[in-house]
């Protein structure tokens, strides 16, 4: 029944071509070859020294957990403003560092193995903050768990416009654990979200053309597409 009313009402609201909206990838921060990876890559540290601890954290975060010491360092931790963030690249780099963090801190920051209540300033007003900037809810997201949490091995240049780096190449961002196995949950849909980029800008182009009414064009898309 459900299904039945579902369709009878889109029936209802034909959707028009003539009035559909073909919005522009460059104000959504998204990339015409690369799709939601956006044309720029993760950065491997932030841009200002001021967020150096952060920096620190993060890299050592498996470390932290592993051996109970995470909740130590973040008592020692100064409470960072966001307002040395200059860049999107900078805020999404927040993101990501602070999620894994919050996350790492609440469920693997208490020698007795429970789920830590309270988070401590340090890390929830920054976070809270970066949210706020990014349009974003302040939990581990699937931007960043993969969309923004990768970054090359030894920095290795590759012409993003014409291949994209392998699964061995890559490392991320932010880990709890520190293993491959972790890496790889985290980067294959990287490789597929790479590999899908350009049927963003493409498919979007065939709406364009299917509102001037070219059919080859909308027929050669649709060829690629499923190619």
């Amino acid at each position: 029944r459900e299904e039945t009313l579902f369709s009878a009402d889109l029936l209802s609201h034909p959707i028009s071509l003539n009035t559909m909206h073909i919005p522009n990838l460059d104000s959504l921060g998204l990339s015409r070859t690369k799709g939601f990876l956006s044309n720029d890559p993760p950065l491997l540290q932030f841009n200002d020294s001021y967020y150096s601890r952060w920096d620190e954290l993060i890299e050592k975060l498996p470390d932290l957990i592993s051996s109970d010491k995470l909740s130590d360092e973040i008592k020692t931790l100064p409470l960072l403003s966001i307002c040395k963030l200059s860049t999107e690249l900078d805020f999404r780099r927040a993101y990501v560092v602070l999620a894994f963090l919050v996350h790492g801190y609440v469920w693997g920051g208490s020698q007795d193995g429970k789920p830590t209540e309270t988070i401590p300033p340090q890390l929830s007003e920054p976070f809270l903050a970066t949210c706020e900037n990014l349009g974003m809810q302040p939990v581990l997201s699937y931007a960043g768990l993969c969309l923004w949490n990768w970054v090359a091995k030894e920095d290795l240049k590759s012409n993003l416009e014409d291949r994209f780096y392998q699964l061995d190449q890559l490392k991320s961002v932010g880990t709890f654990t520190g293993t491959r196995g972790e890496d790889a949950f985290y980067h294959v849909p990287v490789l597929i979200e790479a590999e899908g980029g350009p049927l963003v800008s493409l498919l979007l182009d065939a709406v364009a053309a299917a509102q001037k009414e070219d059919i080859a064009f909308v027929t050669n898309v649709l060829n690629r597409s499923a190619d």
